[in-house]
């Protein structure tokens, strides 16, 4: 089902990158080219991972060494055709899910934006993914767009990952954007969005699974057990369903989901 979700959002994720129209022959190629150069001579030390995507072709098209250095990738891959890396997988579950969904939120405003702001505009994420030894760190990533076609559409995003300082694992995804012009700061935690996968749903699949679990009489730990997550995200998913829910205690929660229908 979880899955199935996923692929639905990913479906939404395209369609959203299709919304730009663009004119492949007024892209110039040799940008892109230029910019290879300059983050080849910037990245010495291969500790950070470094990627252009192209969201024309819907597809990176440069790769830095610390995606192999860091995560353990096939070095040769990254290195001459970034646009069959797959790092989706390296992802932990629960944060591919969120990181498209709060992705395609804030891609849509950043879409909106007027030609001379979409440069000075950046998503921040910090999210968990595997290493090269199979374990789980916590990274910060940041995009940003670098380059426009002649119609002001963001055609070339410049992402930039580091290992982050906090490496506390339990703790869940995180992510602001940032608009340079405005001053406006936007912080996905904070803000109480409805999924878009449905509309008449306002809880996550994950909030709604951790819901029923509840109704059958789990404790959080239980819980913890049966998903292999952390009692304390579990809690944290419990927070967020008495908000989104306007709930009191949990056996509110319950009892407003089931009038929804949710479980």
């Amino acid at each position: 089902m979880e899955k199935d979700t996923l692929a639905t959002v990913m479906n939404q994720y395209a369609q959203l990158l299709n919304s730009q129209i663009f004119d492949e022959a007024e892209l110039d190629y040799s940008v892109a080219e230029y910019h290879k150069n300059l983050l080849d001579r910037l990245d010495v030390t291969g500790t950070s991972c470094i990627a252009i995507f192209d969201l024309y072709r819907q597809r990176h098209i440069y790769m830095s060494p610390g995606y192999s250095n860091i995560l353990g990738l096939d070095a040769n891959l990254v290195r001459t055709s970034p646009e069959l890396v797959n790092t989706d997988i390296l992802m932990h579950p629960d944060d591919q899910m969120e990181m498209t969904i709060a992705g395609m939120y804030f891609l849509n405003i950043a879409f909106q934006l007027p030609a001379e702001q979409k440069k000075r505009s950046k998503l921040i994420a910090e999210y968990r993914i595997k290493n090269k030894n199979n374990q789980y760190l916590r990274v910060v990533e940041q995009f940003q767009a670098i380059e426009l076609d002649k119609k002001g559409n963001a055609w070339l995003a410049l992402c930039f990952m580091d290992i982050c300082p906090n490496q506390d694992i339990s703790e869940p995804f995180r992510c602001k954007a940032i608009n340079y012009v405005t001053g406006e700061i936007m912080d996905w935690t904070n803000d109480k969005r409805v999924s878009p996968v449905n509309s008449d749903d306002p809880l996550s699949p994950r909030e709604n699974e951790i819901l029923g679990m509840i109704a059958s009489g789990l404790i959080s730990k239980e819980i913890a057990d049966k998903l292999s997550i952390s009692v304390h995200t579990v809690n944290t998913h419990r927070q967020r369903i008495l908000e989104k829910l306007k709930a009191d205690n949990s056996r509110e929660a319950i009892f407003y989901a089931q009038q929804l229908g949710l479980i």
